[in-house]
């Protein structure tokens, strides 16, 4: 009777086991079916962050992804991928930035070589005021 007993639990037992081996092979199957749907993403996504970089344009980007040019756009929403146009304009706005900082320093610095210059001659004049200043304090006295 216990024998029987002890057959059934561990027949119960069993059923439990092969159960929960199954969920277990069940989640492995989908874990390995989200990665290697997210490493497709994934390298899909490098490969259109460098068609976007080294392309001119969207359409050409687009193109060479095989979308149309509205799902190369979203697509770089969603990503937050630079498209070309908006990589340009990054690009030009640095060099116009830059170039307003050259032509800032370049005036600072032709205003400060100005006041340089202009200092240096007001003090070139006031050295030949004393000086002539002293040669008729000189010829006042007699002494030349």
């Amino acid at each position: 009777m216990i024998t029987i007993y002890l057959y059934k639990l561990l027949l119960i037992v069993l059923a439990i086991d092969i159960v929960l081996v199954a969920v277990y092979v069940v989640f492995l199957v989908n874990a390995r079916i989200n990665l290697k749907r997210q490493y497709l993403i994934q390298q899909f996504s490098l490969v259109a962050i460098k068609t976007a970089q080294k392309s001119d344009t969207s359409e050409n980007a687009a193109e060479e992804l095989n979308m149309t040019i509205e799902e190369f756009k979203e697509f770089c929403r969603i990503n937050r991928i630079e498209t070309p146009e908006v990589r340009k304009e990054r690009v030009d706005a640095a060099e116009k930035r830059k170039k307003d900082e050259m032509r800032k320093i370049l005036e600072e610095e032709a205003a400060w070589r100005a006041e340089q210059e202009r200092i240096t001659e007001e003090r070139r004049r006031e050295h030949e005021e004393d000086s002539r200043k002293r040669k008729q304090r000189l010829k006042k006295f007699g002494i030349s």
